[in-house]
């Protein structure tokens, strides 16, 4: 190759390189720009893949109803109604429990969470369409006042946040 071969080459390069950064740039300046006037949504998405007993694969997803829209490029697995096992994180801040799962994406009137006692809560989903159930108890790490629940449901993540039994019988309870 000639030396002006190359210099096309690399011009060629830079031009479609600085295109791209300009495009994500933009992309992710109105995304932040969104989530920062309350517009923009959480956006989670993902696959978990596991090899089941009979030694054939499974890819389960997770993840939000914008996802879902578009055509997935790989078969998954629906068991009974939920995408395999859904995620769930438990935070202890000090003086309140909040769990954080994955849910299937259904609307917020059809999502429920119980108190079965101070340590324990049971999230209920149910998708009118399918008819399916997802139902899933959750032990805590410490005991909560079951009075003080809040929720919040979007795209498929639910959070649900406690204050500790300690912290309302010790009269710290900060708004």
């Amino acid at each position: 190759m000639e030396e002006d071969d190359w210099n096309d080459i690399n011009r060629i390069v830079k031009e479609l390189m600085n295109k791209f950064f300009s495009e994500f740039i933009k992309d992710f300046e109105e995304f932040l720009a969104s989530i920062e006037n309350g517009s923009g949504s959480e956006r989670f998405f993902g696959l978990r893949i596991e090899v089941g007993p009979d030694g054939n694969p499974r890819i389960y997803r997770i993840g939000g109803e914008e996802f879902e829209k578009e055509s997935p490029r790989v078969v998954v697995v629906d068991e009974g109604g939920e995408s395999g096992k859904q995620l769930i994180d438990i935070y202890d801040d000090g003086s309140a429990i909040e769990v954080v799962a994955e849910v299937p994406v259904v609307s917020e009137k059809n999502v429920g969470v119980v108190a079965l006692d101070d340590s324990h809560i049971l999230i209920d989903v149910v998708d009118p369409g399918s008819g399916a159930r997802y139902r899933r108890e959750v032990e805590l790490p410490a005991k909560i006042d079951p009075k003080t629940i809040k929720t919040l449901y979007r795209n498929g993540v639910l959070k649900v946040k406690a204050v500790k039994k300690s912290v309302v019988e010790s009269g710290n309870v900060k708004e």
